[in-house]
């Protein structure tokens, strides 16, 4: 039970944490952020030292519920009552409208409400850029319909189905014109003024990576914004009763229905979010055009869909990378335009995410148990036994008091004790024009025999004895200079690269960053 509401409102208070904004200019939202200078990091780890005694169960006995505001009963009183996307899209607009005049526990649940504003039939907005693609399009209905199925078996509220139905389904963006919204789709012909004014196709993925980056992005930093502002020194009271409607917590459960939320929540929630801006600043650095197709041509090498070739012979990285190699997926994995410039935010915002993570964690440290926090310290300081180990490479890889020196960072393995130096700063700063340049450039395919071979030893054969050869595709080189250049600085050989992968996940907070990269080397 204390683990399912841990992660219910953790969900509340962090990954949910959406918020839409009036504008959606994300240029202006980043400039209005709040940016904690390193400098400052050892005056607020002290502060939040300070505030152990305050999360004390013997100072915090008891949940006033008095002081929960009007406004904050308001609008968890109006999530309960919906009943259509279009009540809730009213609820949304009203709020989105006087929030800034309401008091802290009104703004922080408002906040988090907010920006499911951005995300209002998503679902339906998406169909066309996987409806080509079979495998991708059923697997990702199931998932859709998984969700339905289990909200219907442990949420069975008519706040949760209407909250579904907004995401799912079309909607009139003019009720006077009865125009329904776009999805993302192909657009042939449309003059686009990033290419030089030259008529040319824009394809859904470009729409739904322009639609993250402009009006996502700017939700979530909206969001930001809002909750930087607000100041819980005195904890607010947090009604879980928003999650799980007006007949739960009832009788001898009402002493679990409210929870305070300090600034160690508060800080937790301001490192999800700048988390989450960071990785949608950096999906819309790269081009995904054609990922899709990409995603179904290598879908059949595994037998997704048919077998390419008409061969059952497995999936080596040879016979993968081939085929992102092709002609027709050159733009995938290219820079676009502005696409520099948004992955040095990308880097600001996972910097920031990790410093208001650490700040959290001075606060919430060896802390006693206490149930009347959303967020129980002798719960969040098991998160893992190597927790400060972790945040010793991770603070390590996104230090900026090294403005002016070298940023490499010295990463080591938890197993092998082996180090490599890894320069995460220079990748985001100095990023690939091509994330292509990470892929392998030879692999092992027996004298360079392209098909699939069966590996024969002559003391087999004459008894018709034969296996496959399980190595074979499988990578032996990389281009070493794109490597040094962008993220081992100190790495002289091609053979290397699995080493320091290999280092890379075997490190505390290394896998992270180790995994995405594993896939070039694996």
């Amino acid at each position: 039970m204390h683990l399912k509401k841990l992660v219910t409102t953790l969900l509340l208070i962090g990954s949910i944490q959406q918020v839409s904004s009036t504008e959606a200019n994300p240029q202006k939202w980043y400039g209005l952020l709040n940016w904690t200078p390193s400098k400052s990091m050892p005056k607020l780890i002290a502060e939040a030292r300070k505030r152990h005694a305050k999360r004390k169960l013997a100072n915090y006995s008891a949940i006033d519920v008095k002081s929960i505001s009007q406004e904050y009963k308001d609008i968890v009183r109006n999530v309960l009552n919906a009943k259509t996307p279009d009540q809730i899209h009213g609820l949304l607009l009203s709020l989105d409208k006087k929030i800034d005049s309401m008091p802290q526990d009104a703004k922080f649940l408002g906040a988090q409400l907010l920006m499911f504003k951005e995300f209002r039939g998503i679902i339906y907005r998406m169909i066309p850029m996987v409806s080509k693609h079979n495998a991708t399009h059923s697997f990702l209905r199931n998932q859709v319909k998984v969700v339905a199925s289990n909200m219907r078996i442990y949420l069975p509220l008519q706040h949760w189905e209407a909250g579904f139905d907004y995401l799912v389904e079309p909607y009139l963006i003019s009720k006077k014109e009865k125009a329904v919204v776009d999805q993302f789709e192909d657009i042939s012909a449309v003059k686009n003024k990033i290419h030089s004014g030259k008529f040319e196709a824009i394809v859904a993925s470009e729409q739904f990576q322009d639609y993250v980056g402009k009006h996502v992005y700017s939700a979530f930093a909206r969001a930001t914004n809002i909750i930087e502002d607000l100041n819980f020194e005195k904890p607010i009271v947090w009604d879980n009763r928003i999650a799980f409607g007006s007949d739960s917590y009832k009788d001898d459960f009402e002493e679990t229905r409210y929870r305070k939320v300090g600034e160690a929540e508060r800080l937790l929630a301001l490192s999800s979010l700048h988390m989450g801006m960071h990785y949608i600043k950096y999906l819309i650095s790269y081009d995904v055009k054609g990922s899709l197709s990409l995603a179904k041509d290598i879908g059949k090498l595994y037998g997704i869909d048919g077998f390419a070739l008409g061969e059952t012979v497995g999936v080596p990285s040879y016979k993968w990378v081939k085929q992102v190699q092709k002609s027709k997926y050159d733009n995938i994995g290219r820079i676009r335009p502005g696409g520099k410039n948004n992955m040095a935010q990308s880097y600001n915002h996972l910097k920031e995410g990790v410093k208001l993570l650490r700040i959290a964690r001075e606060e919430l440290r060896n802390e006693p148990a206490d149930k009347f926090f959303v967020i129980d310290p002798s719960r969040l300081n098991v998160w893992d036994e190597n927790i400060e180990k972790q945040f010793k490479h991770i603070e390590c890889l996104t230090d900026d008091q090294k403005e002016d020196s070298p940023s490499e960072c010295a990463i080591r393995s938890a197993i092998t004790g082996h180090t490599v130096v890894v320069d995460l700063k220079n990748f985001y700063l100095n990023p690939p024009k091509n994330l292509k340049i990470f892929l392998p450039t030879d692999w092992k395919v027996n004298k360079g025999k392209v098909r699939r071979k069966i590996a024969f030893k002559k003391e087999y054969t004459k008894h018709g004895v034969t296996y496959p050869n399980y190595t074979w595709g499988t990578p032996t080189k990389w281009d070493i200079s794109a490597y040094k250049k962008h993220v081992f600085p100190n790495i002289n050989k091609s053979s290397e690269i699995p080493e320091y992968i290999r280092t890379l996940r075997q490190s505390f907070g290394g896998e992270a960053f180790g995994v995405p990269m594993a896939i070039f080397v694996e």
